[in-house]
């Protein structure tokens, strides 16, 4: 009897279980859903692209005249101080022109006194001539007249070229400038004494300036005269100058290969001699260049990648890019144009998944 009760026991526990595992199909859990991204879409578009080489360079005046003492003398008053803004013709300082007065009285005397005296021999001439022609005088007498004569008309040009340097000197005693600009340095204060050639002022004109660009020597070799150039002072203004390089011109120093890039151009206005600007030469332009915007490159540990979509599905594209500007990035590889890639929501793919097409919010 135990032997049997054992045994309808583990029937009933195998009619249990088979009752248990059994059930229909319609009973068994369904699937999950397949995952779907959400994205927003942009076309690989095509335009031109300029690749630039971007630097912080120095300005600099391109004229920078000194004013030299034209005569010597002592500084009677300076008239001008640095930083200040001068027209050509400005008065900067007179000098004391007591010795050139006198020179100039004597010229003029001696002039007087030659006229005088040429004056009388050219009729002393006129006589010998007359009495010559009736045989009265010879020849010699005649010969030796006319050569007085010429003399003192000789005399009369050096004493007038003598009163032209006189007049010239006492005029250069009132310090005068050449150009427009600014009063960089002035060598000479009231009391000084200046020789000819002596330094007095030095000015900056501000029309033309020339921009000093530095470049690293990995990209020296890139730099070569006649790249265009876009300049933009630091100074708050945002108006950009468009120039080219001039020349091209290595940095002393030891073991030094760096090179300097130099543009010179017109000032546009309120620029300085002596302040910061930013230079970007352009180096390569590129017609057609394919781009897509900054959030279509997705940067994986193999690589840089955009996600063209294909019938509803992610397509992982390895890319090699270029310049990146304005919110856009060049592809250099990888794309030929005209796709539709994944923007707003590509970090978020891989290859394969599904993605939902979304319109961007207003």
């Amino acid at each position: 009897m135990r032997f049997r009760l054992v045994a309808v026991s583990s029937a009933c526990i195998g009619l249990m279980v088979l009752s248990g595992c059994g059930g229909s199909s319609a009973e068994m859990p369904a699937a999950p859903p397949e995952l779907t991204v959400a994205v927003t879409a942009a076309v690989a578009e095509t335009r031109p692209v300029r690749v630039v080489q971007r630097t912080l360079g120095r300005l600099e005046a391109k004229a920078l005249p000194t004013v030299a003492a034209e005569t010597s003398g002592r500084v009677k008053r300076t008239l001008v101080e640095e930083g200040e803004f001068v027209s050509s013709g400005t008065l900067f300082a007179e000098l004391d022109d007591e010795r050139q007065q006198l020179a100039l009285a004597s010229a003029e005397a001696t002039i007087r006194r030659v006229e005088a005296l040429l004056e009388n021999q050219r009729r002393v001439v006129s006589r010998l001539r007359h009495l010559a022609a009736e045989q009265s005088v010879s020849e010699s007498v005649l010969e030796e007249a006319e050569a007085q004569e010429r003399a003192l008309a000789a005399q009369l040009s050096e004493a007038e070229a003598a009163r032209n340097e006189a007049s010239r000197d006492l005029a250069k005693t009132r310090v005068l400038s050449p150009v427009d600009g600014v009063i960089q340095r002035r060598h000479v204060s009231e009391g000084d004494y200046v020789a000819v050639g002596e330094p007095m002022f030095e000015i900056v004109q501000q029309d033309r300036l020339r921009a000093y660009l530095p470049f690293p020597e990995v990209i020296a070799r890139d730099i070569r005269p006649g790249m265009k150039v876009n300049l933009r002072s630091v100074a708050g203004s945002e108006q950009t100058v468009e120039s080219a390089v001039k020349e091209v011109r290595p940095v002393i120093g030891r073991s030094s290969r760096a090179v300097e890039a130099i543009v010179e151009f017109e000032n546009p206005d309120g620029w300085r001699a002596g302040g910061t600007v930013v230079g970007e030469v352009v180096v390569e332009e590129r017609p057609a260049s394919v781009v897509v915007p900054e959030a279509s490159v997705v940067l994986r540990p193999e690589g840089a990648v955009v996600y063209r979509i294909e019938s509803g599905r992610a397509v992982e594209v390895p890319v090699k890019t270029g310049v990146a500007k304005d919110g856009w990035v060049e592809i250099r590889e990888g794309l030929s144009g005209g796709e539709a890639v994944a923007e707003d929501g590509a970090g978020f793919l891989t290859g394969g998944v599904a993605v939902e097409v979304r319109s961007r919010a207003a």
